[in-house]
């Protein structure tokens, strides 16, 4: 559907402390797949040089199958102007907001492929809509991620929790 796209893959597991021999013993089925015109295998990268090459890409591609917490690589693609689509799964949806899409069901399952591939594709060959969803998720990242902005919101509750008369205190620390 798209024969001129490009996919960069920033990943492995020598972010985690994985010799880069076990990665690749314990990978290697993976990375062999990778080994195809059109896919680079770039393993991972320093913040600054991924944070560059993020400004170049349209779509981060993250058909995740685990529960994040967070997930700083939407929230950095999406300060670059990618538009992210991924699964609706743990934070991802929260994270990732109105400047993605979030496909229910698990990687593994027909269904969500053929829906995530049509995401991407849209992305892909839809210059509107891919223009729509960059600036959303610019606009969310700017809203949500900035370093202002987070520390004016943790002052604001901490400044609640001495205090103790805002219910949103009584929220947080009900968690």
């Amino acid at each position: 559907a798209c024969p001129d796209a490009e996919l960069d893959v920033f990943s492995s597991m020598q972010v985690y402390g994985v010799s880069e021999a076990d990665d690749r013993a314990q990978f290697a089925a993976i990375y062999d797949r990778a080994r195809q015109p059109g896919v680079t295998l770039v393993g991972s990268v320093p913040q600054l040089e991924l944070a560059r090459r993020l400004q170049d890409a349209r779509v981060l591609a993250y058909p995740n199958h685990y529960a994040e917490t967070f997930c700083i690589a939407a929230a950095e693609a999406q300060a670059a102007g990618c538009a992210v689509v991924t699964s609706a799964l743990g934070a991802l949806p929260e994270t990732v907001g109105a400047g993605g899409v979030c496909i229910p069901g698990s990687p593994g399952q027909a269904d969500y492929r053929d829906r995530f591939v049509e995401a991407c594709v849209a992305l892909l060959r839809d210059d509107h809509h891919w223009h729509t969803m960059s600036a959303r998720a610019v606009a969310h990242a700017a809203a949500r991620y900035a370093w202002p902005d987070i520390a004016a919101h943790w002052e604001s509750l901490c400044t609640a929790a001495l205090r103790r008369d805002t219910p949103e205190f009584e929220r947080v620390a009900g968690h």
